[in-house]
């Protein structure tokens, strides 16, 4: 069945679900800042480490309590970001897998590479 959310004026969302958003606001963004500091890309950093995977793991398990507030569009966003993310590194990684054969020669170890 299809419950009734509760709307609440801005002034009314309850402390609790602003705090959960800006932990999971921390969350992402210290998987980019992970990403810029070591060797990992900022892109992967930010979808395959586990702050990020926490992160999303939150925003899917408290969705339903912000349903009905502003703070279900950060939520929606938050989400869409992560997967959007996802999956261009997918693709990404997908096609330069096969570009990779395509354009890389296959070297023959009998002719010198510089002549």
């Amino acid at each position: 069945m299809d419950q009734q959310q509760p709307n609440f004026p801005v002034n009314q969302v309850p402390r609790n679900l602003v705090t959960v958003t800006q932990i999971v606001y921390f969350l992402h963004g210290l998987s980019i800042v992970l990403g810029v500091f070591s060797g990992a890309s900022i892109a992967t950093a930010f979808v395959f480490g586990w702050p990020s995977i926490i992160a999303v793991i939150i925003n899917y398990v408290k969705r339903s309590d912000v349903q009905g507030t502003y703070l279900a569009s950060h939520f929606t966003w938050q989400i869409r970001t992560f997967w959007y993310a996802f999956w261009w590194i997918i693709f990404v990684w997908v096609v330069g897998f096969f570009l990779a054969f395509i354009l890389v020669p296959e070297f023959d170890t009998e002719t010198p590479l510089f002549s």
